[in-house]
């Protein structure tokens, strides 16, 4: 649990925009984790690509590839 939290603790200290992305059928990552990642990160932003499991790049190439290029285009 120690170790846990100081791993969590490490997010509030990343500075540049970073997008979250989880697959919504991960059965790696559950939803409340990639949130709780999303609210611990400044400037932080947080996307579901649906269709795709934990290995979002490869289960689902076009929805992440639509979620990083929207974000970059924010940046």
């Amino acid at each position: 649990p120690a170790m846990e939290e100081r791993l969590w603790g490490y997010l509030e200290n990343i500075r540049c925009p970073t997008l979250v992305v989880r697959g919504g059928a991960s059965d790696i990552i559950a939803l409340e984790t990639a949130e709780s990642m999303h609210r611990r990160i400044p400037n932080a932003t947080m996307t579901t690509v649906e269709g795709a499991g934990h290995l979002v790049m490869g289960d689902n190439p076009s929805g992440f590839q639509k979620a990083v290029l929207e974000f970059l285009a924010g940046v």
